[in-house]
């Protein structure tokens, strides 16, 4: 048996997952879909305009010089176009992961648009709670950080609207992305509890969500990589390292937990296949032994058939019950140990220079 519709209600639902409307971003997102091209120009655009006008409020306020870059402002850019793009990558990275685990939900298709629309959609509510946080957190920001005010009265008003838009651009996506990835890995968490029956000759579906998992939480990881760039080579505050150690920590975490219950349950297939193996195997010597002597073709057909069994045994023994195909962890793992090999090396190299 596998996942039912049953096994994937929310508590408290009589109906099972139900479509829901969609968050601002999401309109983004299908907004920037439509556009002809390729979504990466469009990106790549945005990241432009976003790096000048960083650099151009700058020179209207008059504490940069007319045509100069400054560069923590042109690549705080991206900050401005990364959240987004990553929630329109997962977004799609989560469609195709579910349909790769298709085969272990029992739902006829009404029931599926259902759990895709719930698995790759922020819900409005969420969007303007990001909206509201983000608001807040600007308003906090602006009364008790003293250089924040400081530079609010001292710039232009056309400095302080853009600025305090960008920044709610950025935190509001980042918010946006947090709460969609807590809801993607608990729904998983939740699918892969739903699973009644697994298959150790049919890995994909039980991998299928750590495909998902991975990109997620190499998206984290980039961000890291990003934040040790400027806080190596660029000075930005130190509180920021901090942040980034434990996004780096939440990464890992976000790639590994929400996969521990399929695990569990390759776990507890591989142990009962093994053992019907063992049984079949105990029941084939007790008929070996109870062989005439004289009877060479059944006894010829009992040791084949145990010679089959045992190299069934031994293939079944060395497959992995890791929730994960080789391929997945590796990109993983190398993608996670940048940032702190990167680290390491510019503090070794610090010394000198």
């Amino acid at each position: 048996m596998t996942a039912t519709i049953k096994d994937l209600k929310r508590p408290g639902s009589n109906s099972g997952i139900e479509a829901h409307q969609a968050s601002w971003i999401d309109r983004i997102i299908s907004g920037i879909k439509s556009l002809p091209g390729p979504t990466w120009a469009f990106y790549l655009v945005l990241l432009v305009v976003l790096g000048f006008l960083n650099n151009w409020v700058l020179w209207v306020a008059e504490v940069l010089p007319v045509g100069e870059l400054e560069p923590e402002h042109t690549t705080d850019a991206l900050w401005g176009v990364y959240f987004i793009g990553v929630l329109h990558y997962l977004n799609n990275a989560a469609k195709d992961a579910l349909s790769k685990f298709k085969p272990l939900l029992s739902v006829d298709e009404i029931e599926y648009a259902k759990l895709e629309n719930e698995f790759t959609t922020l819900p409005a509510r969420l969007g303007w709670i990001a909206i509201a946080l983000t608001l807040a957190l600007q308003v906090m920001i602006s009364l008790l950080v003293p250089e924040v005010r400081t530079e609010i009265q001292a710039y232009p008003p056309v400095t302080n609207v853009y600025q305090f838009l960008f920044r709610s651009l950025a935190v509001a996506t980042f918010f946006s992305l947090v709460f969609q990835a807590i809801r993607q890995l608990r729904l998983i968490s939740q699918f892969h509890r739903g699973v009644k029956e697994v298959s150790l000759f049919r890995l994909g579906p039980s991998h299928a969500f750590s495909i998902f998992t991975s990109k997620l939480g190499i998206a984290l990881i980039l961000i890291t990589i990003f934040g040790v760039y400027q806080l190596v080579f660029l000075g930005v505050d130190q509180a920021f390292g901090l942040f980034h150690i434990t996004l780096l920590v939440v990464a890992l975490a976000a790639f590994i937990l929400p996969l521990m219950s399929i695990r569990t349950r390759l776990l507890e297939e591989k142990e009962n296949v093994l053992d019907e193996i063992d049984s079949r195997i105990e029941r084939l010597h007790q008929s070996l032994v109870q062989t005439d002597v004289d009877d060479f073709e059944a006894a010829d057909d009992i040791q084949r058939a145990l010679q089959a069994l045992r190299t069934e045994r031994g293939t079944l023994g060395n497959t992995s019950t890791w929730p994960w195909s080789t391929g997945t962890i590796r990109g993983f793992l190398t993608t996670f140990f940048v940032p702190i090999f990167l680290w390491v090396i510019t503090r070794f190299l610090e010394r000198f220079f």
